[in-house]
Formats: C-alpha cells, structure tokens, sequence
C-alpha cells in the first residue's frame, strides 16, 4: 500500500512537472511567479535537489513550539520583576542618585538583554536537538518538493538556498518576534501599576503573538505561507518581523524618554 501512494504521488507530482512550457500552467500561481519559479527550477540545478514535502512543515512546526515555549517563559520571568520594583518604589528611593535617575532606561536593557539570552538558550538547546535526527542528511537539499499527496499545490520557493539556509532564516523570524514580544512586555510592565492588571494585559496579548508565530512561520519562505498569499511580497516573513520588532521596541524606549521629562518636570 505504501508503494502505491509513492507511485500515486508521484504521478499527481508528474502531472504538474513536465516543462518549463506546460509547468505550474494553472490557476494556483501568477504569472509573474511562474517566471520566478522557471528562473529557479529549470535554469539552475536546485531544482534537482528533491526535499521531502513534509519535512519543513515539521520543522517549521518545531520551531514555532519553541517560539511558543519562549513567550510562556518570558511572560513569567521578566515582568513581574519591574512591576515589583513599582510597588516597592524604588524609582523614587533612587531618584536622588544620577543612577536612579537613569532606572527606567537600565531596566529596558536589562530586560533586552535577558530575553535575548533566554532566546538564545532555549533555541540553542532544542534546536541543537535537530543534529541528532535524520534531518541532518537533508541539510544540503534544496527547498523545492516535487512529491504531493492528492491535487494540492506543489511545495515550492522562489528561493535557491538549501535547507540548512532556510533553517537559519527560520531560526532568524524566531529572533525577530520573540524580540517583539520582549518589547511589548516591557511596555506592558512599565504601565501596569500591580500585578493583576499586568496579568490582563499579558494573556491577550500572548495570544495574539502566538497567532502571529503561527502565520509567519508555517510554510515560511514558500509560496503556500499565509502571509505570502495575502499580500503576494516576497521575503513578507522577514518584513513582518522587521515591523514587529520596530514598533514593538519603539513602545518601551518612548514611553522611557516621556516618563523621564515627567519626572524632570515633578
């Protein structure tokens, strides 16, 4: 039974692929990416390189539990530490000092900093788990699939890099929006006065991040990413987490530069 699925697979893959004339000649793709494509699978030897059309959905997939796992642990260990130092009051106890003065912008570093480390630690230590599968075998394939089950759309990418490259851009939207989040947390933290209304703030707001993880990473860089197919922009994985991060991390550093005139002028 397994071999005659292989064999259904690749006969529904051989209806698709057949010349660069005939291929991807039908209503799933513009014109302007039937061009890309052939510029990528017929005039470079990429193409050749056939990737099993599970494996990056599985990856993928992977990578946005640890993404997940990230925003659970972040939302637990970094903003209570600065809604705490409110309550007590330290801004005002340290006011005195040129130090203290400066409080609201060393806890936003403090807090990039450590997220940045708790991102690093928690992608270093699952992600190395990958070396230690069969996926490791794959890693100089291309992106490209050419094995579909039924009459769904080939798994393609305008992409030439391999699957250890993609893994690293994967790897780099993970950076990207755990960052964000690290940013709205901060804000989140700075303007909640007690730890209830901090709690309020944060669970909808994780939900919103792990929706967002959930459409930029699933089939990311490939023509079926959600993303891509709403806006048809290339690269509009890596653009998505650019403007999350900008604007993200613009929320904590303006409200620092407006609560230190505040308290210049008091």
């Amino acid at each position: 039974m397994d071999k005659i699925n292989v064999l259904q697979n690749l006969y529904n893959s051989m209806n698709q692929f057949d010349s660069s004339e005939v291929f991807l000649n039908d209503e799933h793709y513009t014109e302007k990416e039937r061009e890309r494509l052939s510029e990528t699978l017929f005039m470079e030897d990429g193409w050749r390189n056939i990737l099993p059309s599970y494996l990056s959905s599985t990856v993928a997939s992977y990578f946005e539990s640890i993404l997940i796992l990230f925003i659970f642990l972040l939302s637990i260990l970094i903003p209570s530490f600065f809604v705490r130092d409110r309550l007590l009051g330290l801004q005002k106890i340290q006011w005195s000092s040129r130090h203290g003065r400066n409080i609201l912008w060393t806890q936003f570093i403090i807090g990039m900093t450590a997220s940045f480390l708790l991102i690093t630690f928690v992608v270093g230590i699952f992600g190395s788990l990958l070396y230690f599968t069969d996926f490791t075998q794959y890693f100089s394939n291309g992106l490209n699939s050419f094995f579909i089950d039924n009459e769904e759309p080939l798994l393609l990418s305008f992409y030439q890099w391999t699957f250890a490259e993609w893994i690293v851009n994967v790897i780099l939207l993970v950076y990207l929006t755990g960052m964000a989040y690290s940013g709205i947390l901060l804000f989140l933290s700075q303007t909640s006065q007690h730890y209830l209304s901090l709690l309020m703030k944060i669970i909808p707001v994780g939900f919103v991040f792990i929706f967002i993880a959930n459409r930029v990473l699933k089939d990311a860089f490939y023509l079926k990413n959600e993303l891509y197919q709403w806006t048809k922009i290339p690269m509009i994985e890596i653009y998505t987490g650019i403007f999350l991060l900008v604007i993200c991390i613009s929320l904590p550093i303006i409200f620092c530069i407006r609560q230190q005139g505040k308290d210049l002028l008091n």
